[in-house]
């Protein structure tokens, strides 16, 4: 199923405190008064109001004199009395893509007054965003169109009707949504269920409903998910709190271990229950290695009844919610279940006390069960807690590289959030909940690569807004080549394991949309690179041709070890002996920042690694947009395997960050 969204608008109510009051066009200072202080404001939120009526021609004015957090909210500009007035109307319509703040902080530069050379520009450019997934809700407030301009006229695609879907359904904001997928039962025949979903774009799961408000949702405000990460939800922001969810597991000896998980037990520290390890518990004939994991059918029902229980995840295939299943329906009263990984993505058990540990407290819990003669235990309902560091961690479950494709492009580009992201869902109430049954859920906690995926989606759209010429491959080295390497705590990104992260893990970093507005320098990817690309993985002349509908050569010696050379922010070399010498990769970069700039490259290699750049400087003028340059890399002194490392052309504000992979044999 496909649905198509416009980036949205939101109402913000802006006052002025005047301290000037001549009525010409000379830009002068303006205190903006934003109401009381509730607590801290990004700067980048204020850059990216004013963003909104400065115009392009002036972006040098979207700075601020000065931020205020304490006292009242606001800040100072130097603004035109035409730009003041327009920031002073009652009702100011602000785009999405000038408010995104989710990956603000550590991961974006300290956007203090005039030191970023191009903040957010003034654009009047509609972006269209294609969701292709598992439907829409459209009921849901994150696709109300409140202050959208009228569809754009380019717009040439379809609202389709269903027996649940209405070309009603879709407004100024769900442009056009339409079903694509055929479902056949095993028989061959369609029932009449599944023609109805078939012939429908509604979302019937919620996963579509999740991504597309990532990606493009309106502000909501006091958006939760039963009270549980509580603020404004909005396109690309969900995740704009850094927090983490808890559920203080409280032992009959007094002692309290945290662990991870989203549940809404009613359970409390005033009663504690029997507690009980799987394997102590296993039904009839059941091993204990099943019995010890919760495996289905390895648990005797009577023996379970009124206890919380322990397990291991010791069978991955079995998934989180089979195992609180098994737990549930044998009438237990809970579930820890002990898994190092997993445990970094909380679980959603809805009403039913869980939660999750590393090894190191799950080995403490089993000693005091081993230790006690009758022990016990309650799972407390799941906390809030704020400000996680460190922040980003790569997640056990995030795809990872090399690629299986081509090792000669390093995979992935990019990582972004996807652990424990709020968003909109079909509203739904769990059964048996002990929640407000007449408050519907629309909105949920989800992981996955699915939630990391749009919030690319909605960067990129972003970046699309304030530069609409540029194409796909410009706005995808932006966000690589000034994407964060380190966390909240100024530390290198890690993993869920706590080690080290690499560029197979992270690829170039988390993305910063509000710096990839302004990068320096893009690697263009052309037509003919991705068409080089398909003849060096093999595909024959003949095919590409007739896909291509041109006459496309490939080269006379086309071979995998090429396909380094195609113009890609990013550099891997799949294999390089050691006897080798130097290979040279060639790339092409294209100036998109100041007029008259010179770049200067910055190596960081490995020990070992011999690495050189051709030439160490490049220069643009006004006549100048495009230069290519070479690296050299040598392993004769390097480390077996695959080393990382980064190449840096830094001019003033601009540093332009490539990231190798280079495997040493």
């Amino acid at each position: 199923m496909a649905s198509v969204l416009q980036l949205l608008s939101v109402s913000l109510v802006c006052h002025l405190l005047i301290t000037c009051c001549s009525s010409d066009q000379t830009p002068k200072h303006y205190v903006v008064y934003m109401g009381s202080s509730d607590g801290e404001t990004a700067e980048s939120e204020h850059l990216q109001l004013l963003s909104t009526v400065i115009p392009r021609a002036d972006s040098e004015r979207i700075y601020l004199t000065n931020h205020y957090n304490h006292a009242f909210t606001g800040f100072s500009a130097m603004l035109t009395d035409t730009e003041a007035s327009e920031l002073s109307d009652p009702i100011l319509q602000l785009h999405t893509t000038r408010s995104w703040d989710f990956l603000d902080g550590k991961s974006n530069p300290k956007l203090k007054g005039g030191s970023y050379p191009y903040p957010p520009h003034k654009s009047n450019y509609d972006v269209i965003i294609g969701m292709i997934d598992g439907g829409i809700w459209p009921e849901s407030p994150s696709f109300r169109d409140e202050g959208m301009g009228e569809i754009p006229t380019r717009w040439k695609g379809v609202c389709m009707e269903g027996p649940d879907f209405k070309i009603s359904n879709c407004n100024r904001k769900l442009i056009g949504a339409r079903c694509y997928n055929v479902v056949q039962a095993s028989n061959g025949n369609t029932t009449a269920t599944q023609m109805r979903l078939d012939k429908s774009p509604r979302d019937t799961v919620g996963h579509g409903t999740h991504t597309a408000s990532i990606a493009a949702g309106a502000f909501v405000a006091n958006a939760s998910y039963h009270g549980l990460a509580q603020g404004t939800a909005r396109g690309g922001s969900p995740s704009a709190r850094i927090a983490i969810y808890k559920s203080s597991v409280l032992l009959g000896n007094g002692r309290t271990f945290q662990g991870s998980a989203i549940n809404f037990s009613n359970l409390t520290r005033t009663e504690t229950y029997p507690l009980a390890y799987g394997k102590d518990i296993a039904a009839k004939y059941s091993p204990i290695s099943e019995a010890r994991s919760c495996y289905p059918g390895s648990l005797d029902p009577e023996q379970v009844k009124g206890k919380v229980i322990v397990c291991f995840n010791s069978f991955p295939v079995v998934s989180r919610e089979i195992k609180k299943l098994v737990a549930e329906d044998a009438g237990a009263k809970g579930l820890i279940l002990i898994d190092e990984n997993e445990r970094s993505a909380p679980f959603d058990s809805g009403p039913f006390p869980f939660t999750e540990v590393g090894s190191t407290i799950g080995y403490k819990i089993l000693k005091y069960i081993n230790s006690n003669k009758n022990p016990t235990a309650t799972i407390l309902p799941t906390a809030e807690i704020p400000r996680q560091k460190p922040a980003p961690v790569v997640a056990y479950f995030s795809s990872r590289g090399p690629s299986l494709l081509t090792e000669n492009i390093l995979k992935p580009d990019i990582m972004a959030p996807g652990v424990a992201i709020l968003a909109a869902v079909i509203p739904k109430v769990e059964q048996g909940s002990t929640l407000d049954q007449k408050k519907l859920a629309g909105y949920a906690i989800k992981s996955g690569t699915s939630m990391a995926c749009p919030h690319v989606t909605g960067a990129s759209a972003f970046v699309k807004s304030v530069h609409p010429k540029w194409t796909a491959s410009m706005i995808r080295s932006a966000l690589m080549t000034t994407a964060t390497v380190q966390d909240n705590m100024e530390k290198p990104l890690t993993n869920s394991s706590g080690s080290f992260a690499i560029p197979h893990e992270t690829g170039a970093g988390e993305i910063s949309p509000l710096k990839a507005l302004n990068p320096g320098l893009v690697f263009e990817t052309t037509s003919e690179d991705y068409l080089r690309f398909l003849c060096y993985s093999g595909s024959p002349e003949k095919t590409i041709r007739s896909m291509s509908k041109t006459n496309f050569t490939c080269p006379r010696k086309a071979s995998d070890d090429l396909i380094s050379g195609i113009n890609y922010p990013s550099i891997s070399i799949s294999r390089l002996a050691k006897s080798e010498g130097f290979r040279t990769i060639k790339r092409t970069v294209t100036n998109v920042g100041l007029p008259n700039v010179t770049y200067t490259s910055i190596v960081q290699a490995p020990m070992g690694m011999d690495v050189k750049v051709s030439p160490k400087k490049i220069t643009f003028v006004e006549s100048v947009k495009r230069i290519s340059f070479k690296v050299l890399f040598g392993g004769r002194e390097a480390s077996t395997g695959y080393n990382f490392g980064s190449l840096t052309w830094s001019a003033g504000p601009y540093s332009v960050r490539m990231v190798f992979a280079v495997n040493v044999v």
